[in-house]
């Protein structure tokens, strides 16, 4: 499952000269007959004249569609047939009261090929490589402007990763984080890049981390050997303190000192303290601080350990990645903390979060609890992938659940009724409740597209 894209989906907004889905001109396009009139959040801006390239990603029961361009989901009405999955590429005619009026494009380019990349580290008079060909093909796919500051930028970082880390870091996922980071200004170091690297090329989930790693020291417990006794006493205590953050349903004692866990988990993601969460019982419980204690207490014990110190790692890994993507500075429209909750991995479930978070003047990031909008995206055992987003607007609650099922749809459908009695209980409004059709497509954290899937565009140098 892919996750999510911070940038608006990089090749989801054009604006900037250079070759790929973000920076193709308006002037090539013809436009066919048809209007679409959109919602648009409130400080969202787009420009007279933008284009936009996304997808139809949903239709509504009410006859709405649901468009996504990057990270932005749009609900437009619209008098053009769409199909659900279909490319879209429009034009921004106007933005007034919340609406934002599109005008459907044709596109009139040619499939793209290797040969233009040629072509266009050839008008930048930059040589043909086999590294600087595939550095740029690779900035092509995920829509960044191939200009020679962007490449030499790229370039620079990127050989400044050690070359233990190359084999098992793809191409793509190194130029998509490093990318990531320069575009949102964060620190471009070999250690940044490699963290979020991996993140993009393994998409780990916390849940089955701290699953298999629980696991994993529960047996070492029962195998104790000839380990010291502060080591014993800490593979003992600490599967326990792991299990809190796995969320069981069917609540009961143990689910809720896990929710509280999960507002620790939270902070220790990175997502600022002042969303006014309330953290857990133990407010400077620090999970990576419990694995660097563990790490000590094992080093110089028997081999055999390589297994569990792995899992560790990897945890440790996801947790950075994690403050990284929380700490980014992207556009204030398509901004949103991230969240990864841990279920359980013998289930077959996983669960992700957004929440909005607006940009004050100086600065600090606000989560209005009356205006708030927050994505899940739920991998579950019995009702397959699900995604959701909720939007809170005063005390009305705003609901749409999307699936690739129509069988699923239509049970979620007949649900309705009880998720607003719910709402009700919980002294909320219920408003616009839905379950809508569409492809699991997830949020990706860059967007990428092959590309023999592009379209040829003109090159600035």
């Amino acid at each position: 499952m892919q996750l999510f894209g911070l940038q608006g989906g990089l090749s989801g907004l054009s604006g900037q000269p250079g070759v790929g889905g973000a920076s193709r001109p308006a002037s090539p396009l013809a436009p066919s007959p048809g209007t679409l009139l959109a919602k648009v959040d409130s400080g969202v801006q787009f420009r007279p004249g933008q284009v936009l390239f996304g997808t139809v990603a949903g239709r509504q029961k009410d006859g709405t569609f649901l468009l996504r361009f990057g990270a932005q989901t749009l609900t437009a009405s619209s008098r053009v047939g769409l199909d659900v999955g279909q490319p879209l590429q429009v034009q921004v005619q106007g933005q007034q009261q919340g609406q934002l009026r599109l005008q459907v494009m044709k596109s009139l380019f040619a499939p793209m090929s290797g040969q233009d990349v040629g072509q266009a580290l050839s008008g930048l008079k930059q040589p043909l490589t086999e590294a600087n060909v595939g550095l740029a093909t690779s900035m092509v796919e995920h829509g960044i402007p191939l200009t020679r500051e962007n490449l030499a930028s790229l370039k620079s970082a990127l050989a400044q990763l050690p070359p233990e880390s190359a084999p098992g870091l793809p191409q793509p996922a190194r130029v998509g984080a490093a990318w990531f980071l320069q575009s949102s200004q964060l620190p471009l170091t070999p250690q940044n890049i490699s963290t979020l690297g991996h993140f993009i090329a393994a998409n780990p989930q916390l849940g089955q981390q701290l699953f298999l790693l629980q696991g994993e020291l529960r047996r070492m417990v029962e195998n104790p050997q000839r380990r010291a006794g502060r080591t014993l006493e800490m593979l003992a205590e600490v599967p326990g303190l792991l299990g809190e953050f796995l969320l069981e349903p069917g609540g009961g004692k143990k689910s809720g000192r896990a929710g509280r866990r999960l507002f620790d988990l939270a902070r220790q993601a990175g997502i600022e303290t002042h969303v006014a969460l309330q953290s857990g019982s133990e407010p400077d419980w620090d999970l990576l601080a419990v694995m660097r204690d563990l790490r000590a207490a094992l080093a110089g014990q028997d081999a055999g350990l390589e297994g569990v110190l792995g899992l560790m790692a990897g945890l440790e890994e996801n947790l950075r990645a994690l403050q990284l993507i929380n700490q980014a500075r992207p556009d204030a429209g398509l901004a949103f903390y991230y969240l990864q909750v841990p279920l359980r991995l013998d289930r077959g479930e996983s669960a992700e979060i957004w929440i909005r978070y607006r940009i004050a003047e100086d600065g600090s990031r606000l989560v209005d609890p009356e205006d708030l909008r927050i994505e899940f995206l739920v991998s579950t055992q019995n009702l397959g992938n699900l995604s959701c987003t909720l939007e809170v607007a005063r005390r009305t609650v705003h609901v749409d659940l999307g699936s690739d099922c129509e069988e699923v749809r239509l049970f979620v459908e007949r649900s309705l009724e009880v998720l607003a009695e719910r709402i009700a209980e919980s002294g909320w409004l219920p408003g616009r409740l839905g379950a809508t059709l569409r492809p699991f497509t997830g949020r990706p954290l860059v967007d990428r597209q092959d590309l023999e899937s592009l379209e040829t565009v003109n090159v600035q140098a």
